[in-house]
């Protein structure tokens, strides 16, 4: 009785079964965002607001003392821009489960950014 291997049919059966369901998933269209999800732009511009409040908080502009930092710079980007810390939050884990999409809204956080330091000078 010779036995047969039906290792190489098996395995070319997982990958095409593998290749069929992630292919057909993976759709990275930026227009299919769920609504529950914040757009790029607002996204985006909210990370641009929590950027420039840290920096503030960083260079202590104002030269408070430790104990005060947290009362001298009292700008909330989520309560400025009127959404709930859990809908930042899912927007932040869904942007950090796609890469192309979270590098796009740092790009314009960068574009923002650069755009306040030109208005400066």
């Amino acid at each position: 009785m010779r036995r047969t291997s039906h290792l190489p049919i098996n395995l070319i059966k997982m990958a095409l079964l593998t290749l069929a369901l992630t292919g057909c998933n993976r759709n990275d269209d930026f227009s299919q965002v769920p609504p529950h999800i914040l757009p790029i732009d607002s996204f985006a511009q909210i990370m641009t607001d929590f950027a420039i409040a840290e920096s503030a908080t960083n260079m202590n502009i104002g030269n408070q003392p430790v104990f005060r930092l947290d009362t001298a710079y009292a700008f909330n980007p989520v309560q400025e821009h009127g959404i709930s810390r859990a809908r930042l939050d899912s927007s932040m884990a869904f942007y950090a489960r796609h890469p192309e999409r979270y590098e796009k809204v740092y790009q314009i956080v960068l574009d923002n950014l650069n755009a306040l330091k030109k208005i400066e000078k």
